[in-house]
């Protein structure tokens, strides 16, 4: 079984619409700090719940990607790319796959 996620870009123009979109996505509770720490966190018990129920994959796709990457670069080669490539290989187990379509 997967388990498909997606972040809509077009709505993502500064670094608080960022971190709301991926809250948003993966229907993070309300304790979400909209940090990478807290990125981190979520996504942690994000993979513990499809760890523990046998959840074969994660799909996470980021739409219209080229439209919020220019006001975001920093962002996402700062820390978003990094958290979300530690995590990937965190869980290793489970097979996460993350797309970017333009």
């Amino acid at each position: 079984m997967t388990k498909n996620f997606t972040i809509n870009c077009l709505n993502i123009k500064t670094k608080d619409d960022l971190y709301s979109e991926l809250g948003a996505a993966f229907h993070f509770s309300n304790y979400y700090g909209k940090n990478l720490d807290a990125l981190l966190d979520c996504l942690r018990d994000l993979g513990d719940t499809f760890q523990d129920s046998n959840q074969v994959s994660i799909n996470i796709t980021f739409l219209n990607f080229s439209s919020c990457i220019k006001s975001l670069t920093e962002d996402f080669n700062g820390g978003i790319f990094s958290v979300f490539n530690f995590w990937k290989n965190e869980y290793s187990n489970i097979g996460i796959k993350i797309n970017f379509e333009l």
